[in-house]
Order: structure tokens, then C-alpha cells, then sequence
């Protein structure tokens, strides 16, 4: 951000990784933004998600990835934003 030392990091998830196994996409998306702001020289104080999904069972699916990654890193989830309804392709 300019001005401060605070970096930001955004990155995203291919719907083909999502379809195929949610968990770890859900996984990836803490696994790619971590290390990100790690090449940066940077250490994560939390993340923001923006997870878009077929139904709720599939969110559930990539929520339980993200969850367990952002466990696993230490760095908690702030908040996001979740969309239902979106198509496969």
C-alpha cells in the first residue's frame, strides 16, 4: 500500500483445480498468497477470500481447504466474500 509497509497479495484459483478437488483449491489460495508476501520479504497478519462456487456444498468444500491452510500457516481469515451460484465454466 503505498505510503505504509502494509503489502497486499492477491492471487487466484483456475475453476479447473476448483472442480476437480475444492479442498485444495481452498488450500491453495492461502498456499499462493502466503508465499507471495513471503518473496516479498513480508509476513501475513490475515487473509480476505473471495470464494465463488456452484452451491453451498461446494463453498463448504473450498472453505474447509482454506480453513485448514489458514490453521496450518497461523494466519487467520478476516472476512471475504462468498458467490453461490456461479457456473462450472
Amino acid at each position: 500500500m503505498p505510503g505504509s509497509d502494509v503489502i497486499a497479495a492477491c492471487d487466484a484459483v483456475v475453476p479447473s483445480l476448483v472442480e476437480r478437488d475444492p479442498e485444495w483449491a481452498g488450500w491453495c489460495g492461502v498456499l499462493v498468497n502466503v508465499n507471495d508476501l513471503a518473496a516479498m520479504g513480508a509476513a501475513p497478519v490475515g487473509l480476505l477470500d473471495a470464494v465463488a462456487a456452484r452451491d453451498a456444498s461446494a463453498a463448504a468444500r473450498i472453505v474447509a481447504g482454506l480453513r485448514a491452510a489458514s490453521e496450518a500457516y497461523g494466519v487467520p481469515v478476516l472476512g471475504g466474500h462468498t458467490q453461490l451460484g456461479v457456473p462450472r465454466r
